[in-house]
C-alpha cells in the first residue's frame, strides 16, 4: 500500500474532491482515478460492487493519482478485513447501528490482526458518518 496522502491532507483540514463509483467496472474505475480526483469511493453498500470487483477496481484505481476507498455495507469486522485486503486505503462506515449506541471505529478491536492495526495507526483512512434515525441524513462525519 502506498502512502496515504489523503490522510494526511484531512488531518492539515485540506480540501479534497472525490468522487462515487457504483458500477462494477474496472474500466470506469481507472477513468475516475486519472480524470484528476484525490480520491475515489467504491459504494458496497448501495451499488452493485462485490468483493471480487472491488478488489480489481481498487487495483486499477491504484495506477492512478486516486486513493481508493470503499464504503462498507455494514460494520461487520470480517467484511472490513475482507474489504482491506483489497488494498483499499480507506473505509467509509456508518456510525451508528439501528438500535445501538454509536461508538467510533477502533483498529484494536475491529482489525484485531496485526498488520491490521498497524495500517489504521499508520495510513489506513476510516471515515464514519453519523446520521439520525429518522432521515438518515448525514449529521457528522469524523476521520481516523
Amino acid at each position: 500500500m502506498r502512502s496515504n496522502v489523503l490522510k494526511r491532507r484531512l488531518k492539515a483540514g485540506e480540501a479534497t474532491v472525490g468522487s462515487w463509483l457504483t458500477l462494477a467496472q474496472t474500466s470506469v474505475a481507472e477513468l475516475m482515478g486519472r480524470a484528476g480526483f484525490d480520491w475515489l469511493i467504491l459504494d458496497m453498500e448501495h451499488g452493485i460492487i462485490g468483493l471480487e470487483s472491488a478488489t480489481a477496481m481498487v487495483q486499477a484505481i491504484e495506477s492512478t493519482s486516486a486513493i481508493p476507498l470503499v464504503r462498507v455495507a455494514w460494520n461487520d469486522p470480517v467484511r472490513i478485513k475482507q474489504v482491506l485486503e483489497t488494498g483499499a486505503a480507506g473505509l467509509w462506515c456508518r456510525r451508528s447501528i439501528p438500535g445501538r449506541k454509536p461508538k467510533r471505529p477502533s483498529p484494536r478491536r475491529d482489525f484485531p490482526r496485526k498488520e491490521f492495526a498497524a495500517l489504521a495507526a499508520e495510513g489506513l483512512t476510516v471515515m464514519a458518518v453519523g446520521s439520525t434515525n429518522t432521515c438518515n441524513a448525514p449529521t457528522r462525519s469524523c476521520c481516523w
